[in-house]
């Protein structure tokens, strides 16, 4: 039974919420087709100016927020540029230079 009525709250929620995103849209097309009156000029023989109503001031209000993302991205990590380091005898680029004795091999005709 209690399974039953969460079920039947989850529903009725859902379909409020459903129901608030709509709310807006809704009046505003309540409000486009409420006293629209839509009067056809009949005298095309001389030159006159139609009444035009001003009073609304419905465009005045903003209902959605305008939101924009900026373009600053932001980077966790800095990755490094990590220096190859050569292991080698033949390399001098250490701070002294190995002696060549190193590379000789055993003296064998003494």
């Amino acid at each position: 039974m209690n399974a039953i009525k969460k079920h039947i709250i989850f529903k009725s929620l859902t379909v409020l919420l459903a129901l608030m995103l709509f709310v807006p849209a809704g009046v505003k097309m309540a409000h486009v087709f409420a006293h629209h009156h839509h009067k056809v000029c009949t005298n095309g023989d001389n030159l006159h100016i139609h009444q035009v109503d001003l009073d609304c001031e419905f465009h005045k209000f903003q209902i959605n927020n305008n939101f924009s993302f900026s373009d600053y991205t932001f980077t966790f990590f800095i990755e490094k540029e990590t220096p190859i380091e050569l292991v080698s005898q033949y390399s001098f680029i250490s701070e002294f230079q190995r002696l060549q004795a190193s590379l000789r091999g055993p003296p064998v005709l003494i």
